[in-house]
């Protein structure tokens, strides 16, 4: 029994034409090397990352935006009737949505648009590992002959930035072939090849002005843009014909007429729905680049961070049995450690990478343990990972960067620096940090025992005394010390950060529930379940977890507004998918791995059956609102959001 990728989404009219539900329902294609195209149910583009050809130089950063749209008009016994919709501060032109018919995901995404007598399909999809993107029309039905008129659309800019109207565009084009025209629009630009071997094109270089992103308005960005085409590609179609328009950043030796075929989901996946979906899903995060294979972070607009791609390597790859991706992704990060820190961060242009994160290796330990258990190579554990925490063990005794050092007194992991945000709560606006949290943050903590118990537990393994003695008795001071650090008897949960003077910080986050979630928590069963009560009361969501209390001051319940406003709440209150990972694997340590327990978890992934029908379809955003109805926000797919999802359903699928 097996199943196809993508998963077979489809929309009708009542949708599809509903400007407002349809404009929110994102689809995304990936290529396999960081690039990417990306679209609405509606047909329209709301933000600056909407377009069909996001290329990435050198894979998967210095990514820039090629092909931003194809304007299509159908031409019939004289009259023009746009297939195409734009949206202009107050006005929509043209207003092809009124044709459309349908929307589908499978096998590609597919616009259906019914013009009189005619039926016009438009297919977008991407060449795998290649910066190409084909965009095929068909005339499904129909009596006589149809003349398309399609206008390619192009940005050729920086993917976060927007284009204007300039004298430094080069816009024409030059045929380099039968069909092939070479595009050379700025110094420093790689050639743009635009195919079309059924069509006839007509040079017309022009500007198209002001189109308007309401999603970047909603964020308090700017939200106008110029685009500009070299012309205008013309053909004829009859019932049956298509005609195929490939724009790439090498010449295509020859367009595949028809999308690359499905990936089949294997069992157990493909016997579940929701698990085919998101197994689907987990595959458009895996990229190449040069260094070896990647985690991409999200889309739009992250790239492959160190933290995300450990946090999320069980659920992408592992339980996905993706083996020697998972060695190549671990064998990346231990590549790139520095003073005992893996990157936090490859930045878009290629510079040096950062570092400034004291969870991301500590995840890297856990991670390579993991793949270790799973997999049985102890080889590339021994070789390529053991060496790697015994760096950093040496780095944090005598303390690294940003901070991060063992305490001599419990031997508890303390990080920070004053303008420094160094755990996944890393919200900065300019020189604020909004959640500093120095000194010592419950997770690291809870982190640093779990490096301990893998490094002990390798020491033994590998006959290595002296980095065992070691190991050992930090690992029992730290056992000894922390709910003595971290408890705090009259609110029943754990604190967040323990400051370098022994204060408590009380407010109630999501943070402690890695304490529950290690391989062997120092939190006794009947405390978890006491955390696990408030926890569960304040914090939890359908969507996942609040990242701080409702009654909390600090709180904010929606994330919106410009950047500030939005920075203010990502993790004061904002929701998190990834977090429901930690909270099922503590309510399976609290509650025994039973049939009761593990219904209750199996009940975390019920809302998500609906969301894969909303924003990105078929995978599952970053966040949500903290307060009811909990939209989604921030990016539309995001990978530690759908690698925990897969994990907790891999985990319960036997009692599904």
């Amino acid at each position: 029994m097996s199943a196809e990728c993508p998963p077979s989404l489809q929309f009708a009219q009542a949708v599809v034409r509903d400007l407002t539900v349809a404009s929110r329902k994102e689809w995304l294609l990936t290529n396999g090397i960081g690039g990417f195209a990306c679209g609405t149910v509606a047909g329209v583009r709301t933000r600056r990352y909407h377009g069909l050809l996001t290329a990435a130089l050198p894979p998967p950063v210095g990514r820039v935006l090629v092909l931003a749209e194809i304007e299509a008009w159908v031409q019939m016994d004289s009259r023009s009737y746009p297939i195409s919709t734009h949206l202009y501060q107050g006005a929509i032109h043209p207003n092809g949505i009124r044709y459309l018919q349908r929307f589908g995901l499978h096998p590609c995404p597919t616009h259906l648009y019914m013009v009189e007598r005619a039926v016009i399909q438009r297919q977008v999809w991407l060449v795998p590992q290649q910066d190409a993107v084909i965009v095929r029309y068909t005339m499904r039905s129909g009596r006589g002959t149809v003349r398309l008129h399609l206008v390619p659309l192009f940005a050729c800019r920086d993917y976060h930035a927007l284009t204007h109207a300039n004298s430094a565009l080069n816009p024409h084009a030059e045929q380099v072939a039968p069909g092939v025209y070479r595009l050379t629009p700025y110094p420093g630009f790689p050639a743009v090849f635009l195919q079309a071997e059924d069509a006839q094109f007509i040079p017309h270089p022009d500007w198209y002005y002001a189109f308007h992103y309401p999603v970047e308005q909603e964020r308090g960005l700017d939200n106008t843009e110029d685009l500009w085409t070299p012309g205008v590609l013309v053909c004829d179609l009859q019932q049956g014909e298509s005609v195929t328009v490939a724009v790439s950043l090498e010449p295509l030796a020859q367009i595949h007429p028809e999308p690359p075929e499905p990936q089949a989901v294997p069992p157990p996946f493909c016997e579940h729905p929701l698990a085919s979906v998101l197994w689907c899903a987990a595959e458009q995060f895996v990229i190449r680049r040069p260094q070896g294979t990647s985690i991409v972070a999200g889309y739009p607009w992250f790239t492959d961070w160190g933290r995300d791609a450990m946090i999320s390597l069980r659920g992408i790859l592992l339980v996905r049995e993706r083996y020697t991706e998972a060695r190549e992704v671990l064998d990346l990060f231990a590549r790139y450690m520095r003073d005992g820190l893996i990157p936090n961060r490859f930045p878009d242009a290629g510079e040096e990478p950062e570092y400034n994160t004291a969870d991301a290796t500590l995840w890297f330990a856990w991670m390579g343990e993991c793949y270790r258990q799973q997999t049985g190579d102890d080889e590339f554990f021994r070789d390529a990972i053991y060496p790697r925490l015994k760096e950093c063990l040496s780095a944090y005794q005598q303390g690294t960067r940003f901070g991060i050092r063992i305490d001599p007194v419990d031997s508890i992991l303390r990080v920070g620096e004053p303008g420094w945000q160094v755990t996944w709560m890393d919200a900065r606006i300019g020189d604020y940090v909004v959640t500093p949290r120095e000194g010592k943050p419950v997770e690291i903590a809870a982190l640093w025992l779990q490096f301990l118990q893998v490094l002990a537990d390798s020491a033994r393994r590998y006959d290595d005394t002296v980095t065992l003695q070691t190991a050992s008795r930090l690992l029992q001071q730290v056992r000894e010390a922390f709910m003595r650090t971290f408890w705090i008897p009259e609110l029943r949960h754990l604190a967040d950060v323990v400051d370098d003077a022994g204060r408590q910080d009380p407010r109630l986050r999501p943070n402690q529930l890695l304490a529950l979630a290690i391989s062997q928590p120092p939190v006794s069963r009947e405390m978890a379940r006491q955390i696990l009560h408030v926890v569960g009361r304040h914090l939890l969501t359908p969507y996942g977890l609040r990242t701080l209390a409702p009654f909390d001051p600090e709180y904010r319940g929606r994330y919106e507004g410009d950047v500030y406003s939005r920075d203010s709440a990502y993790h004061q209150g904002t929701v998190w998918t990834w977090l429901l990972g930690p909270y099922a694997d503590a309510l399976i340590f609290a509650f025994g791995d039973n049939a009761s327990t593990l219904s209750r978890v199996r009940s975390l992934l019920k809302p998500f059956e609906k969301h894969l029908r909303d924003a990105g379809l078929g995978t599952v955003s970053e966040i949500f609102d903290g307060d009811p109805p909990h939209h989604p926000r921030g990016c539309f797919a995001q990978a530690w959001s759908v690698a925990e999802l897969l994990r907790i359903w891999h985990r319960t699928h036997s009692q599904l």
